[in-house]
């Protein structure tokens, strides 16, 4: 099969939104229960079978290169991280007026233009993932658990969503509660808030079902777990705070979603401790003992110590819960935050680095005339950032999930820092299959850099985001 040029990439990304819009005003919203046990799990399972189907017949039929080829899996990822900042930019309000209202920008969840381009990227991904899998590597395994992951969450976001149920009560002492869906009812025998830490709010709970009565304490980040439920520890109402607030959370693809979760953030690990090492292959051509060459290995140096360090430090964080997060409120007593935001703050520094050596190159050669190993080191930078925004990006999801009971709920917050993540995400691919467009991939560097700076504090002064968003402060 011929390449595909990148205009006709781009033409078939603008004829699925126009569907999309179509169905959109012919339809409606993409229905709610759409994807709800069964449904989900065998629509999930048919499309895995076809995807794996058309990697098998490669040879034979002309769909797998079509997936991998190099301008569709980059204008996919392109259109999928227009679409999420549509959504980080539209205030989510379903029903909306308007042509955002009518184009179903106020619920994307439900808006077919996102849903078909997602869908579209989704492809890609998983045709990569398979790809990777067919010529496995220790250089690769970075690449394979970011495609195989990020294909996986995917998977079970947009097949399992609609599975997900969520049910909140206010409990009262000896006052039975429970809901149609839930196998077994509540009775809340205390709660009381705690000193320490701040407004920790604890209910020791009675679960009652057919087997019998458990006694569980359940307070933020520390859920009782009953088959495929969650109850968390939500809030608690009244002078007295005699009312507990639970909330009980049901996700059937949850374990898919969490392995697939700590395996993507794996191939951030990889990715820190292995970008480092790319360099060396590169610069094997060099003279040996020439001052260059030896300053390209101490810094490599330094940024693996820089990774392993970081490494140590998670651990010590789960060995030693709370040892940072003393006098915080309750919910930011969690072993996953102080990684998280350390992970972040990291990432925020080297791709800044990136940026600001890529611009001293630019005005110095030219876009055109940067020398190749001095962009590689631009392209290092990037992969270690991109690999420290993917394990802040994880560790928040498995926080949330812990704190909160839903790993993604696509926050304004949430949303740029994933629109963050495909931005440098789209910029380590168009190196890799067009280094030699290096004004394109400045461009899109600095771009990456504005998104990161609205994920980072101009979420604070979108519209859309205030009184919607519970990282606005």
């Amino acid at each position: 099969m011929k390449p595909v040029r990148a205009r006709a990439a781009l033409y078939i990304c603008a004829g699925l939104f126009v569907a999309g819009t179509v169905l959109q005003l012919l339809l409606g919203g993409v229905p709610e229960g759409l994807m709800a046990m069964p449904s989900g799990a065998i629509f999930a399972s048919v499309y895995a079978y076809l995807l794996v189907g058309v990697f098998i017949m490669r040879d034979k039929w002309g769909l797998h290169a079509f997936f991998t080829d190099k301008s569709i899996s980059l204008s996919s990822m392109a259109a999928a991280l227009a679409m999420v900042i549509i959504f980080g930019l539209v205030r989510q309000t379903p029903g909306g007026e308007g042509l955002a209202g009518a184009l179903g920008f106020n619920d994307m969840r439900h808006c077919w233009s996102f849903v078909l381009l997602m869908f579209y990227f989704m492809t890609t991904v998983g045709m990569a993932a398979l790809d990777s899998l067919s010529r496995i590597s220790l250089s690769t395994l970075p690449s394979l658990l970011g495609h195989l992951c990020f294909f996986v969450i995917m998977l079970s976001a947009f097949f399992g969503g609609g599975d997900r149920l969520s049910v909140r009560f206010a409990c009262e002492a000896d006052q039975p509660v429970m809901a149609e869906e839930m196998p077994f009812a509540l009775v809340l025998r205390e709660g009381h808030l705690e000193d320490y830490p701040p407004m920790n709010y604890v209910s020791q709970v009675d679960v009652m079902q057919r087997g019998g009565l458990e006694r569980h304490s359940v307070s933020v980040n520390h859920p009782i777990k009953k088959g495929s439920w969650y109850i968390y520890q939500s809030g608690f109402e009244g002078q007295d705070g005699s009312v507990s607030v639970l909330q009980a959370e049901r996700d059937r693809w949850w374990p898919i979603s969490a392995a697939a979760l700590w395996g993507l953030l794996l191939s951030g690990v990889a990715m820190m401790f292995l970008a480092p090492l790319r360099r060396r292959k590169a610069s094997a051509a060099q003279a040996s003992g020439s001052r260059t060459e030896k300053s390209g290995k101490l810094w490599r140096i330094l940024l693996i110590l820089f990774a392993s360090a970081y490494v140590v430090f998670i651990l010590l964080n789960f060995i030693v819960p709370n040892f940072f997060n003393k006098h915080r409120v309750a919910a930011l007593h969690s072993p996953w935050f102080t990684p998280h935001i350390v992970a972040y703050m990291a990432a925020y520094s080297i791709v800044g680095v990136a940026l600001i050596y890529a611009i001293y190159l630019w005005i110095r050669h030219g876009s055109d005339n940067i020398p190749d190993s001095k962009m590689r080191t631009v392209d290092t930078l990037t992969r270690i950032g991109w690999g420290l925004v993917t394990m802040g990006l994880t560790m928040g999801a498995l926080w949330a999930k812990a704190a909160w009971g839903d790993w993604w709920m696509w926050d304004p917050k949430e949303t740029w820092a994933l629109a963050t993540f495909l931005g440098y995400l789209l910029y380590l691919h168009l190196r890799r299959f067009f280094p030699k467009e290096k004004f394109w991939a400045l461009c899109l560097l600095v771009f990456a850099f504005l998104l990161l700076q609205m994920s980072w504090y101009g979420v604070n002064y979108l519209p859309s985001a205030h009184g919607a968003s519970m990282h606005v402060y």
